[in-house]
């Protein structure tokens, strides 16, 4: 059984947050990534890392809301999604270029920012 202090330690953040409310994000290293508004940024103490629930958004500034199945879960936004996989980025000019195919690589559309690091930023420890 964990001790006390294990688990304000589990629970406890070792990083800054790296995102507040209302910040822009698009999904890092893939061909045809998601873009998102940040809704909340909370610290997940099992997984130990920084997870949000953004508010998925199309590249003419249409809110898709969530695209994963809700299975019984809020069905506005995407819940619980780890950071890593993220980049912060300034807020979009809509509408956004589309590659040749028509599909959505707009990272050429985006300004990437870099990951806040105010301990002062706006975030829940969950």
């Amino acid at each position: 059984m964990d001790s006390a202090q294990q688990i304000l330690d589990r629970y406890t953040p070792k990083s800054p947050c790296p995102l507040k409310k209302k910040d822009w994000v698009i999904e890092r290293d893939i061909q045809h990534p998601s873009l998102g508004k940040v809704k909340d940024c909370y610290w997940d103490g099992s997984a130990q890392e920084w997870v949000m629930d953004i508010v998925l958004f199309d590249a003419d500034g249409n809110c898709i809301g969530r695209e994963s199945p809700a299975m019984g879960g809020p069905e506005s936004f995407e819940p619980a999604v780890p950071f890593e996989h993220w980049l912060r980025i300034a807020e979009p000019n809509f509408p956004l270029r589309r590659d040749e195919t028509g599909y959505r690589d707009w990272r050429s559309s985006v300004e990437v920012l870099d990951p806040r690091t105010e301990t002062s930023a706006t975030a829940s420890v969950a």
